[in-house]
């Protein structure tokens, strides 16, 4: 199967070092984080992100990402992961978990399904703006 590639862009090539050339999808392909994030899960503190207003800690292991552009509709896809020095956490797919245009909440489990915070949460965003 192949994909449709008609409507990707592409933009200048880059020129590595080593003299290679590659070209990279445009900003405005679906392949290229549109939004993301890493955070300190106990906090809720910003340690780096691209189109995030804001990541609010609800409760232990219970938060909302904030976008500052929002994505055309809730059909967006996200990659997460989480750990702490002594847990390694999953995101949970359940009932708690909300996807909306301009923003994503989502809780941490831990492997016995405990909310847990965690000191390293690293999230990327595609899809549609």
């Amino acid at each position: 199967m192949s994909e449709d590639v008609s409507n990707v862009v592409l933009a200048k090539p880059l020129k590595f070092p080593d003299g290679s050339v590659q070209s990279v999808a445009a900003s405005s392909s679906a392949a290229i984080p549109k939004a993301w994030v890493r955070f300190n899960g106990f906090t809720a503190a910003i340690q780096g992100s691209f189109n995030i207003t804001s990541v609010v800690r609800v409760g232990t292991g219970q938060y909302v990402v904030n976008f500052t552009t929002p994505f055309a509709n809730t059909n967006y896809g996200w990659v997460l992961s989480a750990a702490s020095p002594t847990n390694f956490a999953a995101i949970a797919q359940g009932g708690t978990t909300t996807v909306s245009a301009g923003s994503l909440s989502f809780n941490l489990y831990d492997t016995n399904t405990n909310l847990i915070d965690a000191t390293y949460v690293n999230i990327a965003f595609f899809g549609t703006q």
